[in-house]
Formats: structure tokens, C-alpha cells, sequence
């Protein structure tokens, strides 16, 4: 996995890998390979199905701006720690949201098309001051937000 990303930390200036650094990025890793293995199982129980349907329930029923509302307030519960890294107009936040889970659903269908994009979306996140620390809470609070759109869809 050091290998895998050094490249990407050089490339933002950030070269100085500790153990911490290690140790946070092996517990993303193997997030990823678990979330991986479900997708797997998913996609055989028709899960890629029902995640777009759910999506698309919640897309006719809320305006992109009420969905964005949601998440925000979702991230701002449950993961505060998040929330200054999302510094655009909240017009175009709740627009990029939109964005950001068309692409999951649709790795949810084809769950290789993610691992081919996992370096360039890396590197822009590193840069962006996503520490591996907040997948986890930030996660946990798109899918509440989500859930509470979705109602009965869920």
C-alpha cells in the first residue's frame, strides 16, 4: 500500500510517511477491500438495482438543493470535523453531492470502473485535506442523509 501511494503523497508535497500515516491508510485500505467484497455480494443479490431505484425515488421527491441541505446537515452531525473542507456556494455543494452519488450508484453497478479512477481521486482529495480518518464518519453520514430522503425507498 506504501508503495501504491507514495507517488500520490510526493506528487502534493507531502513525502514524510510514518507509521501513523501507515496505519491510517491500511485501515482505508482494508474499508475499501470490505466495501469491495459487499459490493460483490450486492451485485449478486441485485443490490446495484435497488441502490438506483432508491436514488432515483430520492431524486423525483427532492430538489437538488433540499438533498444537498440534508447531507450538509447530516455531515455537520456527524461528522464535524468534515465540514470546512466543503467551502463552495451551497448551490454548488448540493449540486456536487448530486454528482458524487450519481458516481457511487453507478459503482455500484460496475464496481471496476471505481478502482480504475482510485488514484486521481486520491490525489485530489490529499490535496484537497481529506485525511484517510474522516471516510469513515463522512460514510456514516451520507448514508443517514440518504435514508432519511429516501423514506419508504430505503
Amino acid at each position: 500500500l506504501r508503495i501504491a501511494l507514495a507517488c500520490p503523497c510526493a506528487e502534493c508535497g507531502k513525502d514524510e510517511w510514518k507509521s501513523h500515516i501507515s496505519d491510517a491508510w491500511g485501515w482505508l485500505w482494508g474499508t475499501v477491500c470490505q466495501s469491495l467484497a459487499r459490493t460483490i455480494e450486492s451485485a449478486e443479490a441485485d443490490h446495484p438495482r435497488m441502490a438506483a431505484e432508491s436514488w432515483e425515488a430520492i431524486k423525483e421527491n427532492h430538489s437538488t438543493e433540499a438533498i444537498g441541505d440534508v447531507l450538509f446537515q447530516e455531515l455537520t452531525r456527524e461528522a464535524p470535523m468534515v465540514v470546512h473542507l466543503f467551502k463552495r456556494p451551497k448551490k454548488l455543494q448540493s449540486y456536487m453531492f448530486m454528482q458524487a452519488i450519481e458516481t457511487l450508484v453507478m459503482f455500484a453497478e460496475k464496481p471496476s470502473d471505481f478502482f480504475e479512477g482510485l488514484r486521481s481521486f486520491t490525489i485530489r482529495h490529499i490535496k484537497y485535506g481529506v485525511k484517510s480518518e474522516f471516510v469513515k464518519p463522512f460514510g456514516k453520514a451520507v448514508m443517514q442523509g440518504l435514508e432519511e430522503l429516501a423514506g419508504d425507498h430505503w
